[in-house]
């Protein structure tokens, strides 16, 4: 949830030389709801409706929402730093910033259910206990893992970018050989880091949230990176 200032509002609609029925058109918004946000004084709505509102005026959300979050900077990698697939490096890079993106827009105020989550952490943990650890275990931890992975963005109402998701998988699943999660401590560590995301979703703290899945996805990174079997 943001907060829109009626007043910046009507100057960003004056500015574009347009009215508040083509405005919601172009916005796609109920006009009811444009001319309640035009009045004085600040209103509360969705980050959605910002966007939208932003993205028909052509200005920065943050022209009508001071709070409104800033943009998600691209995580970078620094190319001479390996000499792994550098389209395995750029799609890990886009897979990073469509994860933290969409769990930054989980904080609008309302309670996140993270159930599923915890029903895919779960089934990670009895994976974890299997024994003996056959390549079968392995290929269903991974699989629970990536499952967990898509929960995270289906809870963010982002269903629709997980065919994308899973077209970069194809690219960057060869950072991350199998033979990884043979480690000690691997399975353990994954589980570790999982429940920080979960716990910090659950109390609200986005920017714990962000920074957790960040070194999460770093971290599965190193550990593929300093395979020592």
């Amino acid at each position: 949830m943001v907060r829109i200032e009626g007043e910046k509002l009507k100057l960003a609609l004056d500015a574009a030389n347009t009215n508040p029925a083509r405005l919601a058109a172009k916005a796609d918004i109920d006009s009811r709801t444009v001319q309640t946000l035009l009045t004085k004084g600040s209103h509360g709505c969705q980050i959605g409706t910002l966007e939208r509102l932003a993205k028909a005026l052509g200005i920065p959300e943050s022209q009508l929402a001071p709070d409104a979050p800033p943009p998600q900077e691209i995580p970078i990698h620094d190319p001479a730093s390996s000499s792994r697939d550098s389209v395995a490096e750029d799609a890990l890079c886009l897979r990073e910033l469509i994860e933290v993106y969409f769990i930054s827009k989980l904080f609008d105020g309302t309670k996140v259910d993270v159930s599923l989550l915890n029903q895919k952490h779960g089934e990670l943990s009895v994976l974890a206990e299997t024994r003996p650890r056959t390549d079968k275990v392995i290929r269903d931890f991974i699989s629970t893992d990536m499952e967990f992975h898509k929960e995270l963005l289906r809870l963010a109402d982002g269903e629709w970018v997980i065919p994308v998701w899973e077209e970069l998988k194809g690219h960057w699943s060869k950072l991350f050989p199998e033979r990884r999660y043979q480690n000690r401590g691997t399975f353990g560590a994954v589980l570790q880091e999982h429940r920080l995301i979960i716990d910090a979703i659950r109390k609200g703290g986005k920017k714990a949230a962000c920074d957790h899945l960040k070194s999460h996805l770093q971290a599965s990174l190193g550990r593929a990176a300093n395979l020592n079997i």
